[in-house]
């Protein structure tokens, strides 16, 4: 007999424009003896062994889908076969798009030393959950910081309080394989000053 002992699955993911490295394990078994264990790809012959029970070999794979076949060879020349389909899917990154705030200069009234900033944003992939950290910054000064895991795709609302100044919003969002989205916004908080007037003395 003869059986993959990996891969168990038969889908897999690799991030976008890399290939996927792939461990295969053949295991076989005779009442006599396994002389030869043959791992085939796509009917191509890739990796041989002898007189052994087990066959590890690693593929590197580009996104597709294949056929895996090993073959067990005895010491009189009887074969038995087994075959695998599985396919690699390349995985896009994440996306992120911030509505609020814009890249602009918002006013507040002059004496003001605490704003709320309306937060509003969404994110998407092919295979969430995702993982999220969003920061706030002014320079290098962090004024608001939010962490979070497991998130699902979709859209997003909180609201920070901070002063006004000028400030740098960093969301950055990462999937199951690691890849990172991160996108900025950069915005000014003013305070907008009062009217003023002077007095004229008529002659």
């Amino acid at each position: 007999s003869v059986t993959f002992t990996e891969p168990k699955e038969d889908k897999f993911y690799t991030p976008s424009g890399k290939t996927y490295s792939l461990e295969v394990v053949v295991s076989a078994n005779d009442d006599r003896q396994v002389a030869q264990i043959d791992l085939y790809l796509n009917n191509t012959l890739i990796y041989s062994t002898k007189n052994t029970t087990t066959l590890h070999h690693t593929l590197s794979l580009n996104p597709g889908t294949y056929i895996l076949k090993a073959v067990a060879t005895d010491n009189a020349k009887q074969t038995n076969v087994t075959t695998k389909k599985i396919e690699v899917i390349s995985d896009s990154p994440p996306s992120v798009t911030i509505h609020e705030p814009k890249e602009k200069t918002y006013y507040v009234k002059w004496n003001a030393t605490k704003v709320q900033v309306p937060i509003k944003f969404e994110i998407d992939d092919d295979r969430p959950p995702l993982n999220l950290t969003l920061q706030i910054a002014n320079g290098t000064t962090t004024v608001f910081y939010k962490e979070s895991s497991n998130l699902p795709a979709g859209s997003y609302s909180m609201t920070a309080t901070i002063p006004p100044g000028d400030y740098t919003l960093t969301i950055k969002v990462t999937d199951q394989l690691d890849q990172v989205t991160a996108v900025t916004v950069h915005f000014i908080i003013k305070n907008d000053n009062p009217p003023y007037g002077s007095f004229i003395a008529s002659s």
